[in-house]
């Protein structure tokens, strides 16, 4: 559950051409507004997944105010040679407030942090960072490249393939830390198990990026051919015998998973994926749940594994699902408005 308190000390991050901006947002100063007040109190409460959503909308509603300020902080950069992880994190650093005068939100002061204070800035900072150990191998920033097209645009890059000595690989950077450390912890086991790929069908991890600290950045993961997602439409138009085949593949990997004392964690249609060779691969470790599919109180356990591959295998096969009625409904309204 969201609290007002939670919700009345959010942070919140944005990057423009190298430089990140922050947005502190405390109780004293967004209840000076009561319209903000307001609108914050209406946040749900009832469910995490969907206050968390309400709250980052609303945030990202609050930055859009400050755009035309980051555009002179940062003006466009050509970027020159061979780009890199390293050249898309963030030179500069600022603290943004917002103000509001008559109920009418407006930019406050944008400061510019000194490099004593910028490393509070910075969403991947530990002073303390706990030694990271690991049998896959480590890689700097530096190390992994990124593919461009206009030289003007790189800082608009949201980097998912990527390439390590002319090798693609699937780039997903970390956010916190110790989730980071258990998704690795659950590739350690995996790793020690010795089973081949073609016998677990999940996403496979290559290695790991780290900065100059030891610090975990990111994970680099072996480039899967996708052909489609495990959607409702990817099932409506599969054949019977095909359905029972990815069923039968996504019930072998959780069982083996649980063999090897791996939790998969968020369990849900969208975490599947269909490769070119026409089988079902599970992918992301990183926990957490999604409404729906397994409830709170089961979250990251073999149990709420379980829970979530009973729905999964209904969303499969039961065409009066809720899980998969809901998709389609949803579906619809975006298409809707679009």
């Amino acid at each position: 559950m969201v609290t007002m308190e939670a919700i009345l000390e959010a942070r919140r991050w944005l990057k423009s051409n190298g430089r990140q901006f922050t947005f502190v947002l405390t109780a004293k100063r967004l209840l000076l507004s009561v319209t903000v007040g307001t609108v914050l109190r209406s946040i749900k409460h009832h469910d995490s997944n969907s206050d968390q959503a309400d709250l980052w909308d609303y945030l990202d509603e609050i930055a859009l105010h400050f755009i035309p300020e980051f555009q002179k902080l940062a003006p466009i950069i050509h970027h020159v040679g061979k780009l890199t992880l390293a050249d898309l994190q963030a030179r500069q650093y600022y603290k943004c407030q917002l103000e509001f005068y008559d109920e009418v939100p407006r930019p406050g002061p944008i400061t510019r942090m000194t490099p004593k204070k910028q490393n509070f800035m910075d969403e991947w900072d530990d002073p303390k960072p706990d030694p990271f150990e690991s049998p896959f191998p480590q890689f700097r920033p530096s190390d992994v490249e990124v593919v461009f097209d206009d030289p003007s645009t790189v800082f608009d890059i949201v980097p998912k393939k990527v390439f390590v000595n002319g090798q693609s690989f699937f780039w997903k950077p970390s956010w916190a830390q110790e989730e980071s450390k258990e998704v690795v912890e659950k590739y350690n086991k995996i790793h020690r198990s010795r089973i081949p790929p073609d016998q677990l069908l999940i996403s496979r991890l290559y290695g790991v990026v780290v900065d100059s600290k030891g610090m975990l950045r990111g994970e680099l993961y072996h480039w899967i051919d996708i052909d489609q997602t495990l959607t409702w439409r990817t099932i409506e138009q599969a054949p019977k015998d095909v359905r029972e085949k990815w069923a039968l593949q996504i019930q072998k990997t959780v069982l083996t998973l649980h063999q090897m004392d791996v939790v998969w964690g968020d369990v849900k249609a969208e975490n599947v994926v269909i490769g070119t060779s026409g089988d079902a691969v599970v992918i992301d470790f990183e926990g957490g749940a999604t409404k729906g599919w397994v409830d709170e109180d089961k979250i990251g356990t073999r149990e709420g594994d379980v829970q979530g591959l009973e729905r999964l295998i209904d969303y499969i096969f039961n065409d009066n699902c809720y899980l998969r009625l809901r998709e389609k409904e949803c579906d619809c309204e975006d298409y809707m408005e679009s």
